[in-house]
């Protein structure tokens, strides 16, 4: 896959580019991996040759091609509204993000997603849904910051759920109706709305671990919608059974035989710590740029 070609300036560097997995960028000469230049082109070197299309122009990738389509997303995401700050401008850009195709192995290392403006315009602009309104399993996706959970309650894992219609575009669902129930961990914290359509959760495992895989069985309105799991690395909580042999694994979640905690909304001082295993209810204010009017500049 691949972008537009950027355009000139004064042979340094790149002025424009268009989504893709890599880019046709401008190249000095004195950057040009041939004659021993070094830069972002240098790394792209193979004993064949060079991904150079011309003397002016060659194919790169990586953070440097990234930054400037994030930085004219969120320039056109502040003509929009240009009172957002940089948390929300953060949030929006992940909330309108496409999964990665193809899906990275493990899935912890898609990040964000692949940037998509318009639907970064649709969760600044959003709503939510109507009462009998439910999420697309298929088209939403959860996403944990790492591809396990450690046995350790002081060590807490992130992780994004986006929210979408069956036709891919944004959906905002009211907060009260999210809940989540698991086994083998703990909800550390309220499920957290960040932005129009994502929300975060944070697991957490005590030590010895409660079970060697921590599920997730996502809910709206009490009912189960979209599940996941990731394993739990560390000691299992073990005990002898009643006969006075051997060892049993103990799939007793905390405090019962599950934890379910509702959303709450996003709040400036960000999350409140609560006892797992209660159940939370919509607290503090919606993202701020719900309260702006549409179209406003």
């Amino acid at each position: 896959m691949s972008g537009t070609i950027g355009a000139l300036d004064n042979g340094s560097g790149v002025v424009g580019v268009a989504p893709g997995g890599f880019v046709v960028a401008a190249l000095s000469a004195a950057a040009d991996p041939r004659f021993g230049g070094r830069g972002v082109f240098s790394g792209l070197c193979l004993p064949l040759g060079c991904q150079v299309v011309s003397d002016d122009y060659a194919v790169t990738a990586g953070t440097s091609m990234a930054a400037p389509m994030v930085s004219g997303a969120v320039a056109l995401l502040l003509q929009r509204n240009p009172r957002l700050t940089q948390p929300e401008l953060r949030a929006l850009l992940q909330a309108g993000s496409s999964a990665l195709e193809p899906a990275p192995e493990p899935l912890s290392r898609e990040g964000g997603g692949a940037v998509s403006i318009a639907r970064s315009f649709q969760a600044l602009e959003s709503a939510p849904r109507a009462g009998d309104e439910r999420p697309d399993a298929a088209a939403s996706r959860l996403r944990f910051a790492s591809g396990f959970l450690l046995a350790d309650p002081a060590r807490e894992l992130s992780a994004q759920l986006w929210l979408r219609d069956a036709d891919g575009a944004v959906f905002e669902l009211d907060p009260a109706r999210l809940s989540a129930k698991l086994s083998g961990g703990r909800l550390a914290r309220e499920i957290e709305q960040l932005a129009p359509g994502l929300y975060r959760l944070v697991f957490s495992s005590p030590a010895p671990a409660l079970d060697d895989t921590l599920r997730v069985d996502a809910r709206v309105d009490g009912r189960s919608w979209l599940a996941a799991e990731l394993p739990v690395v560390g000691d299992v909580e073990r005990r002898g059974d009643e006969l006075g042999g051997g060892c049993a694994v103990s799939l007793r979640a905390f405090g019962a035989d599950s934890t379910a905690t509702s959303a709450r909304r996003a709040t400036p001082g960000g999350s409140q710590r609560r006892n797992a295993g209660s159940s939370a209810g919509s607290s503090g204010k919606v993202f701020n740029p719900l309260s702006v009017k549409r179209g406003r500049m």
